[in-house]
This record gives structure tokens, sequence and C-alpha cells, in this order.
């Protein structure tokens, strides 16, 4: 009882004071660096999440038929590999009024086998090794199960990878493209061949080589040139 009578003197508000001041001073001292530290550490925790609002929106309007037929008057399918990649990419440019420039390199190798659109791609650096690794696993999954388990192992592997924001976009942006093949082509994820691999490595490629990923209009954009140009690749035609 006297203890506790002793701090209600004027030494109880001392040490009180002493305390806020302390405390203050050192906030004071610290805040600046750690307010920074503290937003980054809270940033980082924020999980990626998958999002589906290309592939919806595709499956919904008409985009992807309206290209389809103004490829078709043009009859692209009678081009070369350049000339036909180049005007698929011109007219999707054209209809979302986008500005995508893909390198000579990559217009080359759009009819190519999975291997050489792989060796390629690796080389340029629109492929790493966290790709082919997706890459093989989707293989795997679509030959021992059915899409929906591939696609789901996908976002499992990618949330795990701890990508920052643009690697992550292109991750969803491929999963996004391989929807909407699935759903208006789904005959191509139905058993794996040359067809297939060729066309899992072509997606992926191209949306690696990008770097306007984050911007919803070239998601759009690429789904729809990977989309359109799968319904002429020669591999998957003959």
């Amino acid at each position: 009882m006297n203890i506790l009578k002793s701090f209600r003197k004027p030494y109880f508000a001392i040490f009180l004071s002493s305390l806020i001041l302390f405390v203050s001073c050192e906030k004071s001292i610290i805040d600046p660096n750690e307010s920074t530290t503290f937003q980054s550490a809270k940033s980082s925790k924020i999980e990626n999440s998958f999002d589906y609002t290309i592939f919806k929106t595709l499956k919904q309007n008409s985009d992807i038929t309206n290209i389809l037929d103004t490829l078709s008057d043009k009859e692209v399918g009678d081009m070369g590999t350049v000339e036909k990649s180049e005007n698929i990419l011109k007219m999707v440019n054209s209809y979302y009024d986008t500005d995508i420039v893909f390198p000579n390199d990559f217009h080359q190798i759009t009819d190519s086998s999975q291997e050489r659109i792989l060796d390629i791609s690796e080389k340029k650096g629109w492929i790493n090794q966290n790709d082919i690794n997706l890459i093989n696993q989707f293989k795997k999954d679509i030959q021992n199960s059915d899409f929906n388990t591939a696609i789901a192992n996908y976002e499992n592997i990618v949330l795990r990878l701890k990508l920052n924001n643009e690697e992550f976009a292109k991750k969803n942006n491929i999963a996004n493209a391989f929807k909407t093949i699935n759903y208006y082509n789904p005959e191509i994820f139905s058993k794996v061949d040359s067809c297939f691999g060729a066309i899992v490595t072509l997606v992926v490629a191209t949306f690696g080589l990008l770097s306007c990923v984050t911007v919803i209009a070239c998601g759009f954009a690429i789904v729809g040139y990977t989309f359109s140009y799968i319904n002429y690749q020669e591999q998957c035609v003959n």
C-alpha cells in the first residue's frame, strides 16, 4: 500500500514524463526508416491471386469471332509464317487499339516445333527455367488427368513462386490464354501431341517477351493473338 501511494507522488509524474519523452524521441528517430520497412513488409505480404476477367469477357462477347472472321477474309491461312504472324498481330492491335510489336525472330518461329520454339525462346530470354518447369508440369497433368486439374496445379505452382507483379501478370495472362483456348477449341488440350507442345510453348513465349502485361488491353490483345494464331498453326491443321 505504501509503495502504491509513493507512485502517486511527484516521482511517478517524473517517471511518466520521462517515459513519454523517451518513447516520443525513439519514435521520431525510428519512424522514418521503420515506416518504409513496415510498408514494404506489409506490401510483400499481399498475396497474388489469379484474375480471369480476360477469359470471362472473351467467353461472353464476340471479340474472338470478330477477329477470326476478319482474319478469314484476309486469307491469312495461305500466308507464310512471318506474314501470317504479322497480320494476326496487326489485326488484334487494330481491334484493341494497342501497339504491340514482336521481334522478327519471334515471327519466324511461330509455326515451328515445340523444341525449336523452346530453344530460341530460352536463348532470347523469353522463357526461363520456371517457365520450362511449368510447361512440363502442365503437359504431365494433361496426360495424367484433365485440363481443370492442369490449370489448378499451374495456379498453385505459380503462387508458390512468389513472383513480382510483372512476372505474375504474365503467368496470369497465360492462364487466361489457356482457358480461352480450351473453351473455344477444347480438342487442342484433349491430348498431348506435337500440336499441344508447340501451342503451350508458343503461348508462354509470347507473354514472356512482352513488357506491357500489366495493361489490360495488352492482355486482351495477346490472348486474342495467341488464340487466333493457333487456328492457323500448320502443325495443328495438317
